[in-house]
């Protein structure tokens, strides 16, 4: 049921996982498309941080205005 788009992993330059996002479409969203930030975490200062600012700059392309 997850859309893959709305799932954000982070890996170092050897491949270990360093962080990850979940986010999903607000289905509820009245007036304009919407996106919902759901979970992330990381283990890496700043990482957490990077990812947000990825999905929200994904879903303001994907049309998503909140």
């Amino acid at each position: 049921m997850l859309d893959p788009r709305h799932v954000l992993f982070a890996h170092t330059g050897g491949g270990d996982l360093v962080g990850f996002l979940f986010g999903y479409p607000d289905r509820l969203a009245q007036e304009k498309p919407a996106a919902v930030l759901k979970t992330y975490a990381s283990g890496l200062r700043g990482v957490g941080h990077l990812l947000a600012d990825q999905y929200h700059r994904r879903a303001r392309r994907w049309g998503m205005m909140r």
